[in-house]
Protein backbone atom coordinates (compact mmCIF):
# COMPACT_ATOMS: atom_id res chain seq x y z
CA UNK A 1 0.00 0.00 0.00
CA UNK A 2 2.55 2.42 1.36
CA UNK A 3 4.70 1.77 -2.04
CA UNK A 4 1.85 1.46 -4.83
CA UNK A 5 3.69 -1.54 -6.06
CA UNK A 6 3.42 -5.68 -5.01
CA UNK A 7 5.14 -8.49 -4.93
CA UNK A 8 4.11 -12.56 -4.94
CA UNK A 9 5.18 -15.57 -5.26
CA UNK A 10 6.58 -16.77 -8.78
CA UNK A 11 3.60 -18.86 -9.71
CA UNK A 12 1.29 -15.99 -8.95
CA UNK A 13 2.73 -13.26 -11.07
CA UNK A 14 2.90 -15.57 -13.73
CA UNK A 15 -1.13 -15.86 -13.18
CA UNK A 16 -1.61 -12.31 -12.57
CA UNK A 17 0.93 -11.11 -16.00
CA UNK A 18 -0.68 -13.82 -18.05
CA UNK A 19 -4.07 -11.95 -17.14
CA UNK A 20 -2.58 -8.08 -16.79
CA UNK A 21 -1.46 -8.78 -20.93
CA UNK A 22 -4.30 -10.67 -21.84
CA UNK A 23 -6.94 -8.32 -20.66
CA UNK A 24 -6.79 -5.95 -23.23
CA UNK A 25 -6.86 -3.13 -21.12
CA UNK A 26 -9.84 -4.27 -19.03
CA UNK A 27 -9.02 -4.04 -15.42
CA UNK A 28 -7.34 -6.15 -13.28
CA UNK A 29 -8.74 -5.62 -9.26
CA UNK A 30 -7.35 -7.51 -6.79
CA UNK A 31 -8.68 -8.48 -3.26
CA UNK A 32 -6.83 -7.61 -0.28
CA UNK A 33 -6.98 -9.69 3.24
CA UNK A 34 -4.38 -9.61 6.06
CA UNK A 35 -3.85 -13.54 6.30
CA UNK A 36 -5.70 -14.23 9.94
CA UNK A 37 -6.96 -11.20 10.74
CA UNK A 38 -10.77 -11.55 9.81
CA UNK A 39 -11.01 -9.24 7.38
CA UNK A 40 -10.34 -7.80 3.81
CA UNK A 41 -8.76 -4.42 3.73
CA UNK A 42 -9.14 -3.12 0.21
CA UNK A 43 -8.99 -3.42 -3.88
CA UNK A 44 -6.35 -2.33 -6.10
CA UNK A 45 -6.14 -2.21 -9.64
CA UNK A 46 -2.82 -3.70 -11.49
CA UNK A 47 -1.50 -0.70 -12.94
CA UNK A 48 1.62 -2.33 -14.70
CA UNK A 49 2.90 -5.88 -16.21
CA UNK A 50 5.08 -7.41 -13.63
CA UNK A 51 8.54 -6.96 -13.53
CA UNK A 52 10.23 -10.09 -12.50
CA UNK A 53 13.51 -9.07 -12.19
CA UNK A 54 12.94 -6.25 -9.80
CA UNK A 55 13.29 -7.32 -6.07
CA UNK A 56 11.73 -5.01 -3.42
CA UNK A 57 14.24 -4.93 -0.27
CA UNK A 58 11.47 -4.54 2.15
CA UNK A 59 10.09 -7.68 1.09
CA UNK A 60 12.48 -9.85 0.05
CA UNK A 61 13.86 -10.32 3.44
CA UNK A 62 13.58 -14.53 2.84
CA UNK A 63 13.85 -14.65 -0.92
CA UNK A 64 9.74 -15.43 -0.99
CA UNK A 65 8.43 -12.75 -2.96
CA UNK A 66 10.53 -12.18 -6.47
CA UNK A 67 9.49 -9.66 -8.68
CA UNK A 68 6.94 -6.55 -8.70
CA UNK A 69 3.65 -4.52 -10.53
CA UNK A 70 3.21 -0.85 -9.44
CA UNK A 71 -0.84 -0.74 -8.23
CA UNK A 72 -3.31 2.23 -7.97
CA UNK A 73 -5.36 1.35 -4.32
CA UNK A 74 -9.47 2.08 -5.21
CA UNK A 75 -10.73 0.93 -1.82
CA UNK A 76 -8.94 1.22 1.69
CA UNK A 77 -10.64 0.05 4.53
CA UNK A 78 -11.20 -2.92 7.16
CA UNK A 79 -14.38 -5.03 6.25
CA UNK A 80 -15.35 -8.21 8.48
CA UNK A 81 -14.87 -11.66 6.43
CA UNK A 82 -18.63 -11.83 8.25
CA UNK A 83 -19.96 -9.63 5.48
CA UNK A 84 -18.64 -11.44 2.46
CA UNK A 85 -18.25 -15.45 3.69
CA UNK A 86 -21.53 -16.23 2.35
CA UNK A 87 -20.22 -15.27 -1.17
CA UNK A 88 -18.90 -18.19 -3.05
CA UNK A 89 -16.70 -19.82 -6.08
CA UNK A 90 -16.53 -22.68 -7.73
CA UNK A 91 -19.24 -24.27 -6.26
CA UNK A 92 -19.24 -23.79 -2.55
CA UNK A 93 -16.06 -22.28 -1.39
CA UNK A 94 -16.40 -19.48 -0.04
CA UNK A 95 -14.46 -16.01 -1.13
CA UNK A 96 -13.42 -15.66 2.49
CA UNK A 97 -11.19 -18.99 2.01
CA UNK A 98 -9.61 -17.72 -1.16
CA UNK A 99 -5.98 -18.11 -1.37
CA UNK A 100 -3.05 -15.53 -2.90
CA UNK A 101 -4.17 -15.22 -7.00
CA UNK A 102 -7.35 -17.32 -6.67
CA UNK A 103 -9.26 -15.83 -10.08
CA UNK A 104 -12.52 -14.66 -9.46
CA UNK A 105 -15.41 -14.22 -11.85
CA UNK A 106 -16.63 -11.05 -13.04
CA UNK A 107 -19.86 -11.12 -11.34
CA UNK A 108 -18.78 -12.26 -8.38
CA UNK A 109 -15.90 -9.81 -7.94
CA UNK A 110 -18.86 -6.59 -8.64
CA UNK A 111 -20.46 -8.27 -5.99
CA UNK A 112 -17.51 -8.19 -3.80
CA UNK A 113 -17.13 -4.84 -4.40
CA UNK A 114 -19.98 -3.42 -4.13
CA UNK A 115 -20.16 -5.06 -0.61
CA UNK A 116 -16.99 -3.42 0.48
CA UNK A 117 -18.21 -0.23 -0.78
CA UNK A 118 -20.88 -0.28 0.55
CA UNK A 119 -20.08 -1.39 4.76
CA UNK A 120 -19.42 1.41 7.03
CA UNK A 121 -16.65 1.85 8.75
CA UNK A 122 -13.80 4.32 9.71
CA UNK A 123 -11.42 1.32 10.75
CA UNK A 124 -8.13 0.86 8.05
CA UNK A 125 -5.03 -0.51 7.67
CA UNK A 126 -3.81 2.47 7.39
CA UNK A 127 -3.57 3.14 11.32
CA UNK A 128 -1.46 -0.01 11.63
CA UNK A 129 1.74 1.35 9.69
CA UNK A 130 3.60 2.66 12.64
CA UNK A 131 3.02 -1.13 13.34
CA UNK A 132 4.35 -2.13 10.08
CA UNK A 133 7.23 0.66 9.57
CA UNK A 134 9.48 -0.33 12.39
CA UNK A 135 9.05 -4.31 11.50
CA UNK A 136 10.13 -2.84 7.78
CA UNK A 137 12.78 -1.07 9.63
CA UNK A 138 13.78 -4.22 11.57
CA UNK A 139 13.73 -5.85 8.70
CA UNK A 140 15.78 -3.57 6.56
CA UNK A 141 18.24 -4.00 9.56
CA UNK A 142 18.24 -7.11 9.52
CA UNK A 143 19.80 -7.26 5.66
CA UNK A 144 22.46 -4.58 6.41
CA UNK A 145 24.19 -7.14 8.82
Amino acid sequence: MKYNVWASTAECNQKLHCAYTESNGAPIFLFFSVNGSGRFVGVARMASEVDFETELPYWNVRRKWMGSFELEWVLVKDVPNAKLGWLKYNGDTSVVRARNGQEMPRELGIRIMGILIKHNTRRSIMQEFVYYDALEFHDFITILN
